[in-house]
């Protein structure tokens, strides 16, 4: 483990072109963390109300 670690980090990712952008979150997921993820129906939801 490197010394400056911070302790969290984010992948980096882009959109390639001609990508949707939910076959680019399943692809930049696939390529950080290995498990292969598939299009299901929504799970969860919450409204957020007017600020």
């Amino acid at each position: 483990m490197k010394q400056n670690w911070p302790g969290v980090t984010f992948p980096g990712g882009h959109i390639e072109k001609n990508e949707s952008f939910h076959d680019a979150v399943v692809r930049e997921v696939f390529e950080e963390t290995g498990p292969h993820y598939q299009k299901s129906k929504t799970l969860w939801s919450k409204a957020v109300p007017n600020c």
